[in-house]
């Protein structure tokens, strides 16, 4: 049946290609394991401060909802009046010496981000004065993540969720920089503990980093595959880190070709295989991008996700195998805009008559479903 024919529920298909293409070629230097692929956007405190003009440090005021300013950690001078915050949600249990304020911009306000000892002052200043993410390099992560890597856990709550968020939000190359620095105890103890998803994720790709082959076997062994919640995503990543590129034929026979699977679970070890190639593309880039070419032709239903990966390596080899598929109608509906996405990307004259043949095969489709004739056959690129 033509992608025409099925114009009935395009709407359905294109909502699940979108997210398909979304997760696989969004450009971001994230680590998209330790950060997830399905957690929701969020500002992190870190990030509000390098935006803000002004942020103090407070102790309560005279009245229980205001507080009163006794150390800048940024702007150009103390606030001499009484702060009343429109958001005590961070305050927490208690009542802390000093907290945190950061002011708001738009709409304008101040926000209690969190209690904050009048020790740590140096250091969220410093925070303060870092670039913004979109303005970083793949070079300046490594020292923001050995910045963060000792408050990980860290007495003070705000203090060891801004290192996490912030260490999440890096490079996989950064992160393997982590290597040896976090105790394996510690790190079992972030798995099994209840918390952000992000810290057991790091949590299992330190434990991969430092070659803790047992507690990676042991949670791929009990993991489930039908919550998508990256936790596998970061087991096939710490096997791979373990076993190396010799490893891929077995991840890939195992959370990828094995029958009965889930599409979470086949996406998540591709996914794994892709933050390798991102971060050592010397050693994984050609094994890596293999696989998928193999994998798209041999599972079709896997394609779109395949062609998303490619697309974000840059590497466009597969790109006559697919643009065959795609003409053929062999693919899923689900799998056709990242595919097309993927050939329009792709530097290549196959890929240029491949996409052209097919749009002019829809085209032709759309025409005749109108008319009432039959579908056409497909119009080869060659012909």
């Amino acid at each position: 049946m033509s992608c025409a024919a099925r114009s009935c529920r395009k709407p359905a298909g294109f909502l699940s290609s979108l997210a398909t293409w979304i997760v696989s070629t969004t450009v971001v230097l994230a680590c998209p394991v330790c950060l997830g692929t399905t957690d929701a956007p969020r500002l992190t405190l870190a990030q509000r401060l390098v935006e803000t003009d002004l942020a103090v440090l407070a102790r309560r005021g005279a009245s229980a909802t205001s507080f009163r300013a006794v150390a800048l950690v940024k702007g150009s001078s103390v606030p001499n009046r009484e702060i009343i915050p429109e958001d005590f949600g961070a305050v927490g249990d208690g009542d802390p010496e000093t907290v945190l304020l950061v002011r708001r911009s738009w709409p304008l306000g101040w926000s209690v981000a969190g209690a904050l000892p009048a020790d740590r002052l140096d250091w969220v200043r410093t925070i303060a004065r870092f670039k913004r993410s979109s303005e970083m390099s793949a070079g300046d992560w490594l020292p923001r993540v050995q910045f963060f890597a000792p408050d990980l856990d860290a007495p003070t709550p705000m203090v060891a969720a801004v290192a996490l968020d912030e260490i999440a939000r890096a490079p996989y190359r950064a992160i393997r920089s982590l290597k040896g620095i976090i105790p394996g105890d510690t790190q079992a103890r972030w798995i099994e503990a209840k918390g952000p998803p992000q810290r057991r994720r790091l949590a299992i790709l330190l434990a991969g980093l430092d070659r803790n082959d047992e507690l990676v076997t042991a949670g791929l062994r009990a993991v489930s595959t039908a919550q998508d919640d990256g936790v596998l995503a970061a087991l096939l990543t710490a096997r791979l880190e373990i076993d190396g590129p010799a490893g891929l034929s077995q991840v890939e026979a195992d959370w990828v070709m094995a029958p009965g699977l889930s599409r979470t679970a086949s996406g998540s070890a591709l996914l794994a295989m892709r933050v390798h190639a991102e971060a050592e593309p010397e050693l994984w880039r050609g094994p890596v991008t293999a696989a998928y070419g193999s994998i798209a032709i041999r599972k079709p239903d896997l394609a779109g996700f395949v062609a998303g990966h490619l697309q974000s390596l840059g590497a466009w080899d597969a790109a006559p195998a697919l643009g065959a598929a795609l003409v053929d109608g062999v693919l899923p509906e689900d799998a056709e805009l990242p595919v097309l996405s993927f050939l329009r990307a792709a530097p290549m004259p196959a890929a240029a008559k491949a996409e052209a043949a097919f749009l002019a095969r829809q085209r032709l489709s759309l025409s005749q479903r109108s008319s009432g004739s039959l579908d056409p056959p497909p119009v080869r690129p060659d012909q």
